[in-house]
């Protein structure tokens, strides 16, 4: 996934938007969807809200509703809740992450989270993503 800046708005399929409380609606083409009872705009947090095309069971557009109240952020806090000005090839929500005890966990991780172990995937799953990385047509034997 490659996240790309739109010149209008209406292009986009993913949008960030500052949201102060509950109820904060956002109108994409006519459908509408808005933050929950309990979104709050002064806590680091976010509230992803999608909108669906029932016929074809796929989600067509997203909301990303951001605080909007924040005091005293720090550089860091912003760009891990996306509201950095700014954003580097990582893409916004990047967590970095270390290797700890044969997994992945993040830097600053809750006391007592266990790392992620590693994913194995198929060797038919294995080939399409070599080929996506390499940009080779076909799969070989490595």
């Amino acid at each position: 996934m490659k996240v790309v800046a739109e010149k209008a708005e209406k292009a986009a399929n993913i949008v960030l938007v500052l949201a102060n409380g509950p109820g904060e609606k956002y109108t994409y083409y006519g459908d509408t969807t808005q933050t929950a009872a309990d979104f709050t705009g002064d806590i680091l947090h976010g509230e992803t809200r999608t909108l669906v095309d029932q016929k074809r069971n796929e989600i067509f557009f997203a909301a990303v509703f951001l605080p909007g109240k924040l005091k005293k952020v720090t550089n860091g806090q912003k760009e891990v809740t996306g509201l950095n000005d700014w954003h580097d090839s990582v893409g916004i929500m990047f967590a970095t992450m270390k290797e700890e005890h044969g997994g992945l966990i993040e830097y600053l991780h809750d006391e007592g989270a266990k790392p992620m172990p590693p994913i194995r995937v198929g060797s038919q799953t294995l080939c399409k993503m070599k080929m996506l990385w390499t940009g080779t047509k076909d799969c070989k034997d490595d």
